[in-house]
């Protein structure tokens, strides 16, 4: 790496010799710029051969003179920094070709393109007798790009699917540096709309929309106040069913309640008509086994005992509890498969 003395430092490489300013560098260091600008010599500029990358140290060196010398594999190269300006002057532009669709426009003041040409290719050049390579190039389509488009050294501008408008396209040169054209290249063109993107198109769609939309609209509310009318004589009509259903029931349960009434007085009556002859027949026959009326004899008194067991037993069936008839236990018991003993006059 050499320093020409011009704030530019000389680099060798397998690629050329090229070199960058000192300014780029240190504006790239301290993140001011996103990439360094350089400009490289290869054969294009009369060295016989771009590699200087011998692997021998110096890689090159400044005489007293101020020239730089750099070795490469086909003899020693010289160069005078002096003789190279760092800013180039400007190169005059001209556009020389417009293709829309496969079709070549000839170039005049405004170019008039079908609807349907929207594809473009735009070729350009830069007069002069350097090497064309070294020639950079931007250019935009206004107002369809916002901002310069960096085409290198490419000589041609692609567009697709453009939108109908009129245009202005410029494009600009530079060998080098950050010095373009004074005058960039313009070129006005206008591409044609569709029918469907005029105005008249746009204007008779939102007519046919006020026209055909307002029917539409009233169409769409009349459907919905109709179906809210549907809704609300459904909800009605449920409702009333849900009434009745509920009137019914409760008139059962009325009928029911009745009727559980009617049971509960029936059972209270039934249970009422068979106790009160129990007691009215097991009390004398008590007197009779107590001995009140005279002494009995054995087969009496057997049989009298078995007729107050089982009077004393009716009667203790016919138990009525809260208006419904209790199972008698001892039916509960014979249900299971048990037996009561025999229990004597003083146990019963």
């Amino acid at each position: 790496m050499l320093d020409d003395g011009l704030d530019r430092l000389w680099m060798s490489s397998n690629r050329g010799i090229f070199w960058v300013t000192r300014a780029d560098l240190m504006a790239f260091a301290d993140g001011r710029a996103t990439r360094i600008r350089s400009t490289a010599y290869t054969e294009r500029d009369g060295l016989r051969n771009r590699k200087a990358n011998g692997g021998y140290q110096p890689a090159g060196m400044r005489g007293r003179n101020g020239l730089l010398w750099f070795p490469t594999q086909e003899g020693v190269v010289s160069i005078d920094p002096a003789r190279i300006p760092i800013e180039q002057a400007p190169l005059p532009v001209v556009v020389e070709q417009l293709v829309a669709r496969g079709r070549v426009v000839s170039i005049d003041s405004t170019l008039m393109l079908d609807a349907t040409e929207r594809d473009l290719e735009i070729s350009y050049t830069a007069l002069t007798c350097r090497e064309p390579r070294n020639v950079r190039f931007r250019y935009r389509l206004e107002p369809y790009d916002t901002s310069w488009v960096d085409a290198d050294s490419r000589r041609t501008a692609f567009y697709t699917r453009v939108p109908p408008c009129r245009y202005t396209f410029r494009v600009a040169a530079s060998q080098g540096g950050d010095t373009w054209s004074a005058q960039a290249a313009t070129l006005e063109l206008r591409v044609a709309p569709l029918f469907r993107e005029t105005a008249l198109a746009k204007v008779l769609l939102a007519l046919t929309l006020l026209l055909g939309g307002v029917p539409a609209v009233r169409w769409r509310l009349h459907a919905l106040r109709q179906r809210e009318v549907d809704l609300t004589a459904l909800v009605q009509e449920r409702t009333a069913a849900l009434q009745r259903n509920e009137a019914e029931l409760a008139a059962q349960n009325t009928k029911l309640e009745q009727l559980n009434q009617a049971r509960s007085r029936l059972f209270a009556n039934l249970s009422h008509e068979f106790r009160t002859p129990l007691t009215l027949i097991l009390g004398p026959l008590r007197s009779l086994l107590d001995g009140r009326h005279g002494t009995l004899g054995p087969s009496v008194r057997a049989q009298g005992d078995l007729m107050l067991r089982n009077g004393q037993r009716r009667r203790a069936h016919l138990c009525v509890s809260r208006g419904e008839v209790v199972v008698p236990q001892q039916w509960q018991l014979e249900d299971k498969g048990l037996h009561r003993h025999p229990l004597s006059r003083r146990e019963a």
